[in-house]
């Protein structure tokens, strides 16, 4: 496969700077308070899974974890940083939610996997004033 990012080289990089999501109510990026109340969101999922043996985390979404996702969809970030780091969560809550990215176009699931976190690389790149990676 020669895409542009592969999601093996993604899923260890972190998109969120360290330290930004310690007290997101203090970032300049509503990006990353939204990225973070679906973390927690998610945590609380998982929590709750561990007291009930034979709920599947990946298909028992909570209200919580639906508004928060739908919160991260809705909410403009104010830096490429915070677009990026939107980009890859949606992908990965997306991922984690078993509902593939452009699932029911056929033959196009390792891409819709890739494309947001491609955009994201591309975008971090041009923000850091380098060139996007290629595989």
């Amino acid at each position: 496969m020669n895409s542009v990012v592969s999601a093996a080289s993604l899923a260890s990089a972190a998109a969120i700077p360290n330290g930004v999501l310690a007290d997101p109510n203090k970032s300049p990026d509503p990006a990353f308070a939204a990225i973070e109340r679906y973390r927690e969101a998610r945590r609380a999922l998982a929590e709750d899974v561990k007291n009930f043996p034979g709920r599947d985390v990946d298909e028992d979404l909570t209200a919580d974890e639906i508004e928060a996702v739908d919160e991260m969809l809705l909410t403009r970030p104010a830096t490429l940083q915070g677009c990026a780091a939107l980009l890859r969560e949606i992908a990965a809550a997306a991922e984690n939610m078993g509902v593939p990215l452009f699932d029911n176009f056929g033959g196009i699931d390792d891409a819709g996997r890739d494309f947001l976190p491609m955009l994201a690389a591309f975008i971090e790149a041009t923000a850091s004033g380098g060139t996007a990676v290629r595989s």
